[in-house]
């Protein structure tokens, strides 16, 4: 069975395939172009209680799922959002809230390539000017991001399986975390807050790894 319920006001392209595909999208706002493709069974788009909403102008939005059982809930709030996902693979489950509580969240830009099963993405960000890029070629890995502040980048590549990566970015600074690791089974946390700015740039190799960074003001 296919689920299929849309309310747009722009230029939007939709493509499903196969059965037990559901899709919820409800955008408002001006200048917004989409372009969804599910190819597969059983890949959703909605839910968790319900979000897939975008509030605001001049959103683009690609999203790109083939195999089974992938999920994906967003709720993007503000204008200028660019949010490019590309998901391969099953079980993969990806939650994407930009703006708090329909809030402005200007300028964002997400990008999240995934190639593999059973990885679990969480991303919250508010704030404006942040950039997040996340690649991931592995199975089981849960990845779970935070960014309260604006001028921010993420940027992970990670290669591998069963890896926790937990990220959080706050205050006024502009914070960068760029984190390559290639290897299973590692836990990695890293935080940065305060006004001043603040840079991790880090290369990880081997199974079980184990790294947590913490910089403050």
């Amino acid at each position: 069975m296919k689920n299929l319920i849309v309310v747009l006001t722009t230029i939007f392209s939709i493509n499903a395939f196969a059965q037990s595909n559901t899709l919820y999208i409800e955008q408002s706002g001006a200048g917004f172009t989409g372009a969804i493709t599910q190819d597969g069974a059983t890949n959703r788009i909605g839910t968790v209680s319900t979000p897939s909403i975008i509030n605001g102008t001049t959103n683009t939005l690609t999203i790109n799922q083939v195999g089974n059982t992938n999920s994906l809930d967003f709720a993007i709030y503000g204008d200028t959002n660019t949010i490019s996902i590309t998901n391969t693979g099953d079980t993969n489950s990806v939650t994407l809230d930009i703006g708090s509580n329909g809030a402005d969240s200007s300028t964002n830009s997400y990008t999240l390539d995934i190639t593999g099963s059973s990885n679990t993405i969480e991303s919250t960000i508010t704030g404006g000017i942040n950039t997040v890029d996340i690649t991931i070629f592995g199975d089981g890995n849960t990845i779970t991001n935070t960014i309260s502040s604006s001028n921010t980048e993420l940027t992970l590549s990670i290669t591998g399986s069963t890896n926790t990566i937990t990220t959080t970015q706050s205050g006024a600074g502009a914070h960068k975390i760029t984190h390559n690791h290639t290897g299973d089974t590692g836990t990695f946390t890293f935080s940065q807050s305060g006004v001043n700015a603040k840079t991790i740039n880090i290369i990880t190799n081997g199974n079980n790894q184990s790294v947590n960074i913490t910089q403050t003001d």
